[in-house]
């Protein structure tokens, strides 16, 4: 019915569905501005079994200042199934709850810092936002979005902050009055609470947060929590040096933080590769680092793949190998991706 995903924001309606039915990419020299304060729940989604790309490019080849920009109230915004790669995704509303599934947002191209920024600050707002099943560049929320959960995916912001906030702006202070009774006990400016969840997420970049509740996760980068008597960091692995929450179960222990050399990482994760793009994107090495293979609470690895329980299904093989395997010969098992 449209020929671009700009046309059809233009007649969006509220509670619209935007579905791209096909593979195909699209190159967008501008990025794409939504302000429709009639439209309050919007949803943008590939077809069934189709994964569009989505390219904010200009034509010399520069990525574009954001390649969406949402900038009405909406009580929920879901994007689906896309690939976007250039500018990032600009949040400078209210959106209540946002949803990013099965997406894609080039980390690349996140030269900026970032792939979704959420500017909101009010911090009446509450706002939750998910990111399930996906690979970004970093992501910044402000102080309106109460929780950010990121599940089964990879954030990737290495050498820079992977996960942060914004900084609380705070308004100029109105002119003096004469209180009575005096409240001089009152906090003069707000306080934060966003709290950051993470279920199987490999996270590389740093990490800066109020709260922490991070479960079967890959930490490559250090991680800076101020509300240390909060949240929990349970099954993952974490980088020497973090300030964090309460731990339970997580590697490096106690013992091995002690013991490796100060000036050394202490049991770095050792991946396949680190440039997206490749087949082995950000896979741990299969034969190496037994600790972090089997420090998720089943005993897989941890991180964006700890869902797969692909040590377990290894050691499943090997054990029915030996019993099936004829005397004298011995198989070997080749990953592949």
């Amino acid at each position: 019915m449209h020929s671009s995903l700009a046309s059809a924001l233009a007649v969006a309606i509220d509670n619209d569905v935007i579905e791209i039915v096909d593979s195909a990419t699209y190159l967008t020299a501008a990025e794409i501005v939504f302000q429709n304060p009639v439209v309050r729940k919007l949803t943008i989604r590939a077809a069934a079994g189709q994964r569009p790309c989505l390219s904010f490019y200009t034509a010399a080849g520069l990525q574009t200042a954001s390649s969406l920009r949402i900038r009405s109230p909406l009580e929920s915004l879901e994007i689906n199934g896309l690939l976007l790669s250039g500018g990032p995704v600009e949040i400078e509303s209210n959106v209540k709850q946002f949803n990013l599934l099965g997406c894609t947002l080039d980390p690349r191209s996140a030269t900026s810092g970032w792939s979704l920024r959420a500017s909101d600050s009010d911090l009446n707002h509450q706002a939750v936002y998910l990111v399930c099943r996906s690979i970004t560049g970093g992501l910044r929320i402000g102080a309106g979005i109460d929780r950010l959960i990121v599940a089964d995916s990879i954030v990737d912001q290495q050498g820079s902050i992977a996960i942060g906030e914004l900084p609380f702006i705070v308004s100029p202070p109105a002119p003096a009055l004469v209180l009575s009774p005096p409240e001089s006990n009152l906090p003069s400016t707000p306080t934060t609470s966003n709290v950051l969840q993470l279920e199987r997420v490999t996270v590389l970049g740093r990490i800066e947060c109020d709260v922490l509740q991070a479960s079967e996760c890959l930490l490559n980068d250090l991680a800076v929590v101020d509300a240390q008597q909060s949240g929990c960091i349970r099954f993952s692995r974490w980088e020497r040096g973090s300030i964090l929450p309460r731990r339970f179960q997580c590697v490096p222990t106690e013992a091995q933080a002690r013991d490796c050399p100060p000036n050394r990482r202490c049991l770095p994760a050792q991946f396949n590769s680190l440039r997206f793009g490749r087949p082995d994107y950000a896979q741990l090495g299969a034969m190496r680092q037994p600790e972090i293979l089997s420090a998720s609470e089943s005993g897989a690895e941890v991180g964006a793949f700890a869902s797969e329980l692909n040590q377990i299904r290894l050691a499943n093989l090997q054990v029915k190998l030996r019993e099936f395997m004829p005397v004298s010969l011995t198989a070997v098992v080749v990953a592949e991706t």
